[in-house]
């Protein structure tokens, strides 16, 4: 895995790219269900922030190495516009 100035770059040396897009699908389906069972359990709503976090954390120190845990498109490309390393694109805006 290279560095490229900030850019998420997928592991394609050691993962092939169904797993890439699927860790991507299944992170962003974890954070939803978290942010889903915060919003509409009463009793979790003081600590829906710790909930959340602490699974932004953990798929980043999970997934991180795999797909490198972009999570979200919109943090993905402004280092990809900065860098100019603009091949690993289409995942980062495909996968949820």
């Amino acid at each position: 895995m290279k560095l490229i100035w900030g850019a998420n770059v997928p592991n394609y040396i050691d993962f092939p790219i169904y797993v890439i897009v699927g860790i991507e699908i299944l992170a962003a389906a974890l954070r939803m269900l978290i942010i889903l069972i915060v919003v509409y359990t009463k009793g979790l709503k003081k600590i829906g922030g710790i909930a959340i976090g602490a699974t932004v954390g953990l798929d980043i120190f999970f997934f991180g190495l795999i797909s490198d845990a972009s999570m979200n498109p919109a943090s993905y490309l402004v280092p990809v516009v900065v860098s100019g390393y603009y091949s690993d694109i289409w995942l980062y805006l495909t996968a949820p």
